[in-house]
């Protein structure tokens, strides 16, 4: 495995791990370390994007150009609307029960 490859996956497991212990914000030690661990999410979000800057220009180019199949354009269309629908029912779910965990 290629060093850069390794480091982006690692990268991924970590964001991973800190993103699943921020849900608690009682985890490890308290609110400081939700604090201090979602600005260092954001960091790492931010360095994740920029290892992975050349993927996205080649993704997005070929998803917007006019050579792009007709059935590849509406595969990513009908992607983005089940996306839409689990943000929504993220959205409607918290304003219901106050989480997304349901009632406590």
């Amino acid at each position: 495995m290629k060093k850069l490859n390794l480091i982006k996956l690692l990268l991924d497991v970590l964001m991973t791990a800190v993103f699943t212990l921020m849900f608690n914000k009682m985890a490890i030690a308290g609110l400081y370390f939700h604090e201090v661990a979602g600005l260092s999410l954001g960091a790492a979000f931010v360095v994740h994007k920029a290892l992975n800057w050349k993927w996205i220009t080649q993704i997005t180019k070929k998803l917007f150009s006019h050579k792009s199949t007709y059935n590849n354009r509406t595969s990513n269309s009908r992607r983005c609307k089940w996306q839409e629908s689990i943000i929504v029912e993220a959205e409607w779910r918290i304003r219901q029960c106050g989480t997304l965990l349901g009632p406590e």
